[in-house]
């Protein structure tokens, strides 16, 4: 039955169903399982947030940087990078570039120019009591009063004790000279450097070379141990502090996925740029917490000394 009027049409018949569309269910359930994606990333990080701490850090293995003790010029150097050397294997020769006056020389300087000035002083004195005695012999022979009788005394005597002196500074100064001659002793700065090392180790840069000039406290050689302490600087947010305590377990990620485990043995609060370092582009913006993560077993400690000087990320559960 169809009822008419002048706008529209009215029909009880069914209907039927409305045709089904799979692309709005594609993107509906597209939709769906983004949210669901973003709310388990959400709900990961706020775990690991509440359960861990989460930091970068750097692999330092143990070095030993060899210096010059003083300024000179390197004559020898017979190591290069890589190389193996022995406990007490001769490293460097260093030529001094001071020039020293021994002090024993000094005094021998000085005593020989006070003998010198007494003996000018010497003849001047009797040159003068030479005088004095011809002008005596005039005024004995005229008969006149001679006042300068007590002053040829008194420069008779003068030149007595001078000549004294002298025959002591002279036999002093032949001692003197003896004994530098048997013992002829140079002050440990003015000798030439040489560096010794300390330890079986292995070259690892070679900072200088041959005939060129360096400074006192200048690096030369760094060497590491054949079986190196090796350590990681990590660092953490301040607001981690409370979490963090000796001991405690960190794992350790490196950049080629391999992970390594060890144990904080060090902290360091309010550390700031950490001693002026610079991670590529970045430094850090706020006040950072330093630890120290030493190896939990040899094993470890072996994996760690391939990753020396890289940046790791590092991360600690707190239960």
């Amino acid at each position: 039955m169809k009822l008419r009027n002048r706008k529209s049409y009215l029909n009880s018949l069914p209907e039927g169903q409305a045709p089904s569309n799979y692309l709005s269910k594609l993107i509906h359930w597209i939709y769906f399982l983004v949210l669901l994606v973003i709310a388990i990333y959400f709900a990961r990080y706020v775990y690991y947030r509440l359960s861990s701490v989460e930091g970068f850090g750097q692999v330092v293995v143990e070095k030993l940087v060899l210096s010059a003790g003083y300024a000179g010029k390197i004559s020898d150097l017979p190591v290069v990078e890589g190389q193996v050397i022995r406990k007490g294997e001769k490293l460097v020769h260093i030529d001094n570039l001071k020039v020293c006056l021994q002090k024993e020389n000094a005094n021998i300087f000085k005593l020989k120019l006070d003998t010198e000035m007494k003996k000018a002083k010497l003849n001047i004195l009797r040159a003068k009591l030479k005088q004095i005695n011809s002008n005596q012999i005039m005024h004995r022979a005229l008969e006149l009063n001679n006042r300068k009788l007590s002053s040829a005394t008194d420069l008779k005597f003068d030149i007595q004790l001078l000549a004294g002196e002298l025959d002591v500074q002279v036999k002093l100064l032949q001692t003197l000279n003896h004994s530098i001659q048997t013992e002829a002793l140079t002050p440990a700065n003015c000798q030439d450097e040489h560096i010794y090392a300390p330890f079986n180790a292995t070259v690892r840069r070679v900072l200088k070379e041959n005939y060129e000039f360096v400074d006192k406290g200048e690096a030369i050689i760094i060497i590491e141990n054949q079986q190196p302490n090796v350590q990681i600087e990590g660092y953490l947010s301040k607001y981690d502090l409370e979490s963090v305590s000796l001991g405690n377990k960190i794992t350790i990620y490196f950049p080629d996925e391999k992970q390594g485990n060890g144990i904080i043995t060090k902290i360091d609060a309010a550390a700031y740029a950490f001693p002026d370092r610079k991670w590529e582009n970045y430094e850090p913006i706020d006040t950072r917490i330093r630890i120290l993560i030493s190896p939990a077993d040899e094993q470890q400690a072996k994996l760690w000394r391939q990753y020396n000087l890289m940046r790791v990320q590092i991360r600690g559960s707190l239960w």
